[in-house]
């Protein structure tokens, strides 16, 4: 292709409606009467070629005068929601549309502009089950999670979980222990205009049902100078900021909560400030060959660990990963894809092993292999997903190596905004002469149900 050539040509196309625009305003300006029909058209006019020179909000004042003098105008109003589409108030926009439906049923694609945008900024509704077994333990939660754009760059997320733990060999005592806890957290994103960035705001609480180890003997011996023994409640505040541009993403978390380990009857109560900082990258290869897509990722965690009956003995725990990916299609463009993956993780904490909560020390994972994913578009909107990944490596803890391996299979399903979900995993890791085989399975199912408000001629 010339690509010069190319160049000159759009400079032309430009040029030409700059020029149509100019023609327009002088028409415009010459008018004896404003409010006019001709006016509007006029008006109008000039928002379409603003729209096609790339300038939405010239075109919306463009427009201003017109919706004022005359609110009935439907051409001017859906040109209107085009230009507030184009500048990102996709809200502004539906309202356009709603109001050219309104005024015309049938005009044009005003219905389909609307539930096009409706659809997209919908607000979900998700719901899940997930359940883990391991050597020791075994949990399983449920989840309710909101998620509602708010405006172009802002959106509001709550969600709603209660996990059940049970440690089937606690570190101390003769018999298993459970705790129940109930958490409700709401997340608030924050855009900056189109830079790309957001700035992330968390709060919420974590409450633990304790009834299920102390219930008094009768009602009257309830009261408020005993509720601890009922109930605990913990915070849980956190915010950060992140960025994404072309193939590149940053980030950056902090997190105070009250460890989830440490809800259990006999276990102290431990809180961590955390702090995670994560980029990733992901680019498409210029040639179509066996390596379509490479994307990679690093981060780094660290955790300050007390008890509030101790607050000036603190572990530090720290974490630091990264992970490299190589994507290709198998066949001629068909819906397979494979994914080749190599990933290592060092794990190590200042202060002694802790019998209440997870802290590693000196760990060292690395392990990587390969994922295959199977995607089909049954129809034009609906499309099956079906993903496998098989990985082994090594787990060493204190220079003592062992086998380790990570398996994982999911499927999803996904119809005009809805998702079904369902998938399963599993890790083993090979015994030493100093520490016995470790194993885990988890099995998860969710649904999201998006809630637009569609227009049904």
């Amino acid at each position: 292709m010339d690509r010069g050539g190319g160049a000159a040509w759009a400079e032309d196309e430009r040029s030409a409606t700059a020029a149509q625009l100019a023609g327009a305003r002088a028409r415009l300006f010459f008018r004896n009467d404003p409010s006019a029909t001709e006016t509007a058209q006029d008006r109008r006019e000039i928002a379409d070629i603003y729209l096609r020179l790339g300038n939405p909000d010239k075109a919306v004042s463009a427009l201003a005068r017109v919706k004022a003098i005359n609110p009935s105008d439907t051409a001017s109003a859906f040109t209107l929601g085009r230009a507030l589409e184009m500048s990102g108030d996709w809200r502004g926009a539906m309202r356009a549309y709603g109001t050219v439906y309104d005024l015309d049923p049938r005009f044009g694609s005003a219905v389909s502009s609307y539930n096009r945008l409706a659809g997209l900024h919908a607000p979900t509704l998700e719901t899940g089950l997930a359940a883990s077994v391991d050597t020791d333990s075994s949990d399983s939660s449920y989840t309710l999670s909101f998620r509602a754009p708010l405006d172009g760059t802002t959106e509001l997320l709550a969600s709603l979980r209660s996990d059940h733990r049970k440690r089937h060999a606690p570190a101390a005592g003769s018999f298993p222990e459970s705790s129940t806890t109930h958490t409700l957290e709401a997340e608030l994103p924050i855009g900056i205009g189109n830079t790309g960035m957001r700035i992330v705001l968390i709060a919420g609480g974590t409450v633990q049902n304790k009834l299920e180890d102390f219930l008094p003997a009768a009602a009257s011996d309830f009261s408020l100078e005993s509720i601890a023994d009922y109930a605990a409640v913990a915070p849980r505040l956190g915010g950060g900021a992140d960025w994404s541009g072309g193939p590149f993403a940053v980030s950056a978390l902090y997190r105070f909560n009250q460890l989830d380990e440490t809800f259990f009857a006999d276990r102290a109560a431990f809180y961590e400030h955390a702090g995670t900082a994560a980029a990733s990258f992901y680019l498409e290869t210029p040639s179509r060959a066996f390596a379509r897509s490479l994307s990679g990722s690093a981060t780094g965690r660290l955790s300050a660990v007390y008890a509030p009956a101790d607050p000036e003995t603190v572990n530090w725990i720290s974490r630091a990963g990264a992970e490299f990916s190589v994507g290709s299609v198998l066949g001629s463009g068909g819906p397979v894809s494979l994914r080749l993956t190599a990933a290592a993780s060092w794990n190590d904490s200042t202060g002694p092993s802790a019998d209440d909560y997870y802290a590693p020390s000196e760990v060292l994972t690395v392990k990587g292999g390969p994922a295959i994913g199977f995607k089909l578009g049954t129809d034009a909107a609906t499309e099956l997903a079906v993903d496998a990944r098989v990985w082994p490596g090594m787990y060493s803890a204190a220079g003592i190596g062992r086998l380790s391996i990570d398996g994982e299979l999911a499927a999803s399903v996904a119809r005009r905004g809805a998702r079904g979900s369902i998938g399963f995993s599993g890790t083993w890791t090979a015994a030493t002469e100093n520490a016995a085989s470790y194993w885990s399975g988890a099995a998860r199912v969710s649904v999201t149900v998006p809630m637009g408000d569609y227009i049904i001629p």
